[in-house]
């Protein structure tokens, strides 16, 4: 996962999934694993698809258009606890 936010995420995978993931297409049973290892399960709509060649990777951006009031807090939890590191840090150096 490269990016997340309440509304979506930008997710990379190894290889050319050009043709599993069509810009627009929705999933319905999408389930992704968070950086701390908590999953969430969520019904997704993939805005857009980057293939990169040279590193053979696929970024995928999406929207979270359904999700269970858990999977919903796991995510803003994540979120609250980065800003808080990112403002200590800040306020260390």
């Amino acid at each position: 996962m490269e990016d997340l936010s309440t509304t979506g995420a930008k997710i990379s995978f190894k290889g050319n999934l050009k043709y599993q993931f069509k810009e627009s297409r929705i999933i319905s049973d999408c389930q992704m694993m968070l950086p701390d290892e908590s999953n969430i399960d969520a019904r997704i709509k993939v805005l857009g698809f980057v293939y990169n060649q040279a590193k053979d990777i696929s970024h995928i951006r999406c929207q979270f258009l359904e999700m269970s009031d858990d999977s919903a807090l796991a995510i803003k939890d994540l979120i609250d606890q980065a800003l808080k590191n990112v403002a200590t840090e800040s306020s260390v150096a």
